[in-house]
């Protein structure tokens, strides 16, 4: 591959290198070619020098070029990696923009906000341009905070990118396998979409990495994995025309270039079919909805999914995926399967007491169709209902606390006021609070002492709530004139 350092700076990376201490296998490209570009505004620049305004003769050759692609909804910039050892394709197209916030793209291997990432299937060599990953951040954060090495050969994302000082900066590992990657803002960090191949990301968090499959979405700094509609993502317009070989081989390529361009772009719109055309087959039977009953639940306590099909389920059984985004509140299995012939089915979820109320994202895939809903976890006593009266009225507590939970199951979600006192309502503490409440039209609630029920102030009347099996639960109501 071409050489832009000094013989100090070889003579140096060939004694670590000799001595053991450095352990390099990353690829990076001789140089990115400007294949094409629409829109205006996107300049290529070098350090501080002036941007100039690109064209499609251009490349990107020294270290810390960047390619500026304007967050104005219409720009972007397609470039392809090389090798100039001979001139040829080096496994690699890079799409940078659009998007309504500027994205960039910075030789060899590094990249802001909005970008879409193809490599070539490496088969046993591996020999693709930034086999070992490209850095990627939101538009926001900057990437003149990492060291510049004494040579691009020794170029390595992991080891110079992952610093505290940008928490929200990734490094996108492709496997072997043709892979096709997605990278935007998020309201907190970046998202990455996987759809094609399965990618390794590895951020402060996880120095390691971690594994993101085709068909899913990893969000940073929040570090969740989220499975994607695969099917709406493969037919977007977005990837149906970065895929497009009529957009990548213009005639400013050099022939090896575009033999290689072609020969990945073919392998990559074969896959393409093959997977919408598998997506759109088992599309028939999946995935109408899914479905918590009840929505809202006591932690400690048990929900239950359901999950629907359009179609009756084949021999064997349709499976779904299922997740919970918080397992440690909300537990789900990995699947359930919906019976041959049948069209829904159930699932238990599993809750944790908690002791504010939280909300988990419960999740179902099935065919590339992903449906998602929340469930809303509260405390042992829910923060709307206000609990008047002492415990030491002669009614076990766990039973009071059953009352109160089967009146937050039962729908009673806004401020009410639950009383466990037997003492006459209108002389004790509390009756202003609850007076009030009533004027806001916030319910009120008594549960019966045994065979006593305290008379209710002038001018209202208990009226008992018939479908608790006790019967044991009444409402305070406003006496008609």
């Amino acid at each position: 591959m071409k050489s832009t350092f000094s013989i100090a700076a070889v003579i140096s990376c060939l004694c670590i290198l000799a001595a053991g201490a450095l352990s390099y296998d990353q690829r990076v490209p001789s140089a990115l070619q400007i294949v094409d570009f629409e829109g205006k505004g996107i300049t290529l620049r070098h350090e501080d020098l002036r941007p100039k305004d690109i064209s499609r003769r251009m490349r990107m050759e020294r270290y810390d070029d960047v390619l500026f692609v304007p967050g104005n909804n219409e720009s972007l910039a397609k470039l392809a990696a090389l090798d100039y050892s001979p001139e040829d394709y080096d496994g690699l197209i890079v799409q940078a923009g659009k998007d309504s916030k500027d994205s960039e793209y910075t030789f060899p291997c590094r990249g802001k906000n909005r970008l879409l990432l193809a490599w070539r299937d490496a088969g046993t060599s591996n020999q693709r341009s930034c086999n070992k990953g490209v850095a990627v951040s939101p538009s926001k954060d900057s990437l003149a905070l990492w060291q510049k090495p004494d040579s691009i050969a020794i170029f390595q994302p992991e080891k110079q990118f992952l610093k505290e000082t940008s928490p929200r900066q990734v490094v996108i590992v492709p496997d072997r396998a043709l892979t096709l990657v997605k990278t935007a803002n998020s309201e907190t960090g970046i998202f990455v979409y996987v759809g094609f191949g399965n990618v390794t990301i590895k951020s402060a968090k996880h120095p390691r990495g971690r594994q993101v499959k085709s068909g899913e979405r990893y969000a940073y700094p929040e570090d969740k994995i989220t499975p994607i509609d695969r099917y709406q993502f493969l037919t977007s317009p977005e990837i149906q025309d970065f895929l497009n070989s009529n957009n990548w081989l213009l005639p400013n390529l050099p022939d090896r270039v575009s033999r290689g361009i072609a020969a990945q772009l073919a392998q990559q719109q074969a896959a393409l079919n093959i997977a919408i055309a598998s997506i759109r087959q088992s599309r028939t039977v999946c995935f109408n909805s899914l479905k918590l009953d009840p929505s809202r639940i006591i932690g400690g306590s048990t929900a239950r999914g359901v999950v629907e099909l359009s179609e009756p389920a084949p021999a064997g059984g349709a499976v779904v995926k299922l997740a919970s985004d918080n397992s440690q509140i909300a537990k789900v299995p990995s699947t359930v399967t919906v019976p041959t012939g049948k069209t829904s089915t159930f699932f238990e979820i599993y809750t944790a007491q908690v002791s504010s109320p939280q909300q988990v994202e419960i999740s179902a895939s099935c065919a590339d169709i992903n449906r998602e809903t929340i469930l809303a976890v509260e405390p042992r006593y829910p923060t709307n209902i206000e609990i008047h009266g002492q415990p030491n009225n002669g009614i076990p507590e766990e039973e009071i606390i059953g009352a109160i939970q089967w009146l937050f199951t039962a729908g009673y979600h806004r401020p009410c006021h639950f009383i466990r006192n037997p003492d006459n309502l209108s002389n004790s503490s509390y009756w202003d609070e609850v007076r009030y409440g009533i004027q806001q039209d916030e319910p009120v609630f008594i549960y019966r002492y045994g065979n006593r029920l305290q008379s209710a102030p002038e001018g209202y009347y208990w009226s008992p709530i018939d479908e608790h099996p006790s019967t044991r639960i009444y409402r305070l109501q406003i006496r008609s004139e």
